[in-house]
């Protein structure tokens, strides 16, 4: 049940990156924890990649969650 709702859910990682450009901390936080959930090892390599793009840029306290979220990843 849990490898459908991924793969289902896997159809809207490109939404959840937007919502990351969003100013409300809300969505971001509830983008960040979706996408923690769904990485894969085959998906890995790809959410780090952008997730680092993303903290180059971002403010620092959604910089500080962003680099959380990729050592709770790795």
């Amino acid at each position: 049940m849990f490898l459908l709702l991924r793969k289902m859910l896997a159809h809207y990682r490109p939404a959840m990156f937007k919502c990351l450009d969003q100013d409300d901390p809300t969505i971001q936080a509830a983008a960040l924890a979706l996408l923690k959930g769904l990485v894969t090892k085959k998906s890995l390599a790809d959410t780090v990649q952008r997730l680092l793009l993303k903290a180059r840029t971002a403010p620092p306290t959604l910089r500080h969650d962003l680099v959380g979220a990729i050592l709770e990843m790795g």
